[in-house]
C-alpha cells in the first residue's frame, strides 16, 4: 500500500514539473511617450487562437502566469492611443516587457464638448423640417439609446438627457422620436470629465427619411437580441492610417478584442449598407469610409444575426465556400465574426 501511495506522489510530482516545463509568465507595463502609465489598456496574447486577455492597473501593469513556453502575438490596444502589435518568446523565466504608445487625437464629433463631469450628457432640439427650417427649438420625450449597452434615457421638457454611469470609451447613440427622423451619432466619451452633445432632428417628411428609420430601429434590434459575441464598432474605433484595411482595423478594434470576436476572411459574410456582398471581404474595404459596423459571431443554436436582405442562393461568404451566413459546422467557434454589417460614410 505504502508502495502505491509513494508511486502515485512520484507521478504527481512529475506531472507537476512537467506542467512547470510548459508554461510561464509574462509580465510588463503600458506606458505614453512621455512616460505615464497608461490604466485600463487591452492586453491580448493570440488574439486569433485560444486568447488570453487582460487590463492594465492603476500603475499601467499587467501579468500573465500560465502562457505555454514559445512564439506569441502580442496585442495592446487603447483609445486614443496606436495599438501595439509584437511576437514575443516565452520561457521558463518570466518574461518583463516594456510596452510605449503612441497618442492619436480622438476626432470629437461636430456637435460635441468637452464636460467637466463624467458621463454623458446633450441636447435634442428639432429645426423642423429640412426644406422649411425654423429657430431650432427642445424635443422632449425623445428616447436616447446607448448602442450595444443597457443604457437607455429620454429626454425632458428642455430636450436635456444625460448617462452619468458611462464610462470613458467609444460609443454610438441612437436618437428617436415619432415624427422625426431617427439619427445614429457617434460620440467619444474621454478619460477625465464627460461629452456634452446638441443632437437636431428633423421632421420625417420624405420616404428616404422613413427608409433611414427603419435602418436604425434594425440595428437597434439585433444588437438587443444578440446572444452571443457582438459588437458594434463606431469610427472612434476604427481610426488607422490611410489606406487601412477595415480587416486591420477590425483586428485591433478594442470592442472586438474585449469580447474576443476573430474576424476570418474565409467565412466572413459580409453585409454593405444593408445588403449582402457575396465574395466580398473585409480587406475589400478601407476603414476610412466606414462610419459602423455589426459585427456578430454565431449564435449557441446554430443561428447569427442578419440584415432584412436575403443572402443570394450560392453566394460564398468571404472568400470560402459557405454557402449561407447560417451554414456552420458543429466544430466553428462561436467567437469567429460570421456576419459584419458595414455601414459606410454618406457619399462613400
Amino acid at each position: 500500500m505504502r508502495q502505491i501511495c509513494l508511486l502515485l506522489l512520484g507521478l504527481s510530482w512529475t506531472r507537476a514539473v512537467v506542467a512547470q516545463d510548459t508554461v510561464g509568465s509574462v509580465s510588463g507595463i503600458v506606458r505614453d511617450e512621455l512616460g505615464q502609465p497608461i490604466v485600463d489598456a487591452l492586453v491580448v496574447i493570440d488574439a486569433e487562437s485560444t486568447s488570453q486577455r487582460t487590463r492594465t492597473d492603476a500603475s499601467g501593469r499587467f501579468r500573465f502566469t500560465s502562457v505555454s513556453i514559445g512564439r506569441h502575438e502580442l496585442d495592446v490596444v487603447r483609445l486614443g492611443f496606436a495599438p501595439h502589435r509584437s511576437t514575443i518568446e516565452v520561457g521558463t523565466v518570466e518574461l518583463g516587457l516594456t510596452i510605449e504608445l503612441q497618442t492619436v487625437p480622438v476626432r470629437l464629433d461636430t456637435i460635441a464638448v468637452q464636460a467637466t463631469r463624467p458621463g454623458l450628457y446633450g441636447t435634442v432640439a428639432t429645426r423642423g423640417m429640412e426644406l422649411l427650417p425654423h429657430a431650432p427649438r427642445p424635443l422632449r420625450g425623445v428616447t436616447v439609446e446607448i448602442l450595444d449597452t443597457p443604457h437607455r434615457t429620454s429626454t425632458d421638457g428642455d430636450g436635456r438627457f444625460r448617462v452619468e454611469q458611462l464610462g470613458e470609451g467609444s460609443y454610438s447613440i441612437l436618437v428617436r422620436l415619432d415624427r422625426y427622423a431617427s439619427r445614429m451619432v457617434p460620440v467619444y466619451v474621454p478619460p477625465a470629465g464627460g461629452v456634452d452633445v446638441t443632437i437636431v432632428l428633423d421632421s420625417t417628411v420624405a420616404e428616404y427619411q422613413r427608409r433611414d428609420d427603419f435602418i436604425l430601429r434594425d440595428i437597434s434590434r439585433r444588437l438587443r437580441e444578440a446572444t452571443n459575441p457582438s459588437a458594434l464598432i463606431g469610427l472612434h474605433e476604427l481610426a488607422a492610417p490611410d489606406g487601412t484595411t477595415l480587416k486591420d482595423a477590425l483586428r485591433v478594434a478594442p470592442s472586438a478584442l474585449s469580447r474576443g470576436l476573430v474576424l476570418k476572411d474565409d467565412v466572413t459574410c459580409v453585409y454593405i449598407d444593408g445588403k449582402p456582398q457575396p465574395r466580398m471581404t473585409a480587406a475589400d474595404i478601407v476603414a476610412s469610409d466606414v462610419q459602423t459596423v455589426e459585427v456578430y459571431g454565431t449564435f449557441a443554436r446554430g443561428g447569427t444575426m442578419t440584415p432584412p436582405g436575403p443572402w443570394p442562393l450560392g453566394g460564398p461568404c468571404g472568400s470560402g465556400m459557405r454557402q449561407s451566413p447560417g451554414e456552420h459546422h458543429r466544430t466553428d467557434a462561436y467567437n469567429v465574426a460570421r456576419v459584419i454589417v458595414v455601414w459606410m460614410k454618406r457619399g462613400r
